[in-house]
């Protein structure tokens, strides 16, 4: 039986391998340090899967001997992690910060040590290393690899990872600052954060799930839950409806403030200035007293002028 693993599905497989020994109860201690070098060869290879992303000859030590039918049998000397990351900074133009790179060197540190010399860290703080870390690259491939989700591993990294409180924890401490900003936030559907998912930018702050597919999630998950059109049941948000603005199914309401939100085009708006035509549903934005853009108040109630002024 022949077995086929791309780069990026190798090194996450590394980093499921972490995982497993950072949860094994029996012989913990030992466990945790090959936990350490299945982390720095998982990173070494996601970075990699990246570099190819841009170019398959990235990945070559010697750039003027890459030849591409040794890359796909594997045949040649490859980049090891200090290339790959320099690579990926000064060759593709990826910014990664001056802490993920800290802790990527404590990390490799950390493994050189175990390989070939002694170490004498104890177990909290080889733990302390290594969610420092996976803090950094599992937001690191939700940025850089659209499709990630599609990876059942990397599925089962997150999940697991986004339940456990050390590596909850440490990634708190990284995104603290980015979680000050005025932007509307919301739950993250992926990651399932509390208001971590900046809708002024359709990224999440702790996970990185981004785009628009992330506001479809969200939207999704809230919508309809009781088989009533427009509801809507997120904190105090309870009313979906469509924007006057973008024309998209993401206006949320709130029944405890005077606020409506686009989740589209972000346009935020005084409730008293929804309107929505009484007889055909066509939604409208007040611009004056009685007065929308496609339609009239008449005794309390709005009407659009294309049913205004029907035959029927």
């Amino acid at each position: 039986m022949e077995l086929q693993l791309n780069v990026l599905e190798n090194g996450l497989d590394f980093i499921n391998k972490c995982l497993y020994e950072l949860g094994d109860s029996i012989d913990h201690t030992s466990s945790i340090k090959y936990a350490v070098l299945h982390l720095n060869a998982g990173i070494e290879l996601i970075f990699k899967a990246r570099l190819t992303r841009d170019h398959w000859a990235f990945v070559f030590e010697d750039l003027n001997k890459a030849k591409y039918d040794n890359y796909i049998e594997g045949d040649f000397k490859s980049i090891n992690l200090d290339t790959a990351l320099y690579r990926l900074q000064h060759i593709c133009n990826i910014s990664i910060s001056e802490r993920f790179i800290r802790s990527i060197e404590r990390l490799k540190k950390t493994r050189n040590r175990i390989e070939h010399f002694h170490i004498k860290e104890n177990q909290y703080q080889l733990e302390s290393i290594i969610y420092e870390t996976l803090s950094y690259i599992i937001p690191f491939m939700n940025k850089e690899f659209p499709n990630i989700y599609s990876f059942r591993s990397f599925y089962q990294i997150s999940s697991l990872l986004h339940k456990q409180e050390k590596y909850i924890s440490e990634r708190y401490k990284r995104i603290k600052n980015e979680l000050t900003s005025n932007n509307f936030k919301v739950d993250c559907p992926q990651c399932n954060q509390d208001n971590t998912f900046d809708v002024d930018e359709e990224i999440c702050i702790f996970c990185n799930y981004s785009g628009n597919v992330a506001l479809n999630e969200f939207v999704k998950k809230y919508a309809d839950l009781e088989g009533k059109e427009g509801t809507f049941t997120y904190k105090q948000y309870d009313i979906l409806k469509f924007c006057p603005y973008c024309n998209e199914e993401k206006l949320i309401i709130s029944s405890t403030e005077d606020l409506c939100k686009c989740l589209s085009c972000n346009e935020a708006f005084s409730k008293e200035k929804f309107l929505e035509c009484e007889n055909c549903k066509q939604v409208d934005i007040l611009i004056g007293e009685d007065l929308g853009e496609n339609g009239e108040v008449i005794h309390s109630g709005y009407y659009c002028y294309k049913c205004l002024f029907s035959d029927e």
